[in-house]
């Protein structure tokens, strides 16, 4: 226990819970991107086909940039470190 009264984490696998909590309730509360599915991929190839090649640039694009999933407005904010805890 410190003067302030946080303690200090017990062990890096501690601290990495905490992180990887952290890092979750950030992206539910931002929003992120995802890769794109097989299903997606098989979709522009076809229409890649389809249009003789001038769906590849837009394909390219997309698999770049991914799946925008958006943020959870009624998610919290997330507080790091912990309350409560020291950072090492």
């Amino acid at each position: 226990m410190t003067d302030d009264g946080r303690r200090e984490f017990a062990s890096q696998a501690e601290y990495d819970h905490y992180a990887a909590q952290f890092r979750a309730m950030r992206r539910k509360h931002d929003g992120y991107r995802e890769p794109l599915s097989p299903n997606q991929h098989i979709l522009h190839l076809l229409l890649s086909v389809f249009t003789l090649g001038l769906w590849v640039p837009v394909w390219i694009i997309r698999a770049v940039q991914g799946n925008r999933v958006p943020a959870d407005p009624s998610a919290p904010m997330p507080e790091w470190p912990p309350p409560g805890f020291k950072l090492p």
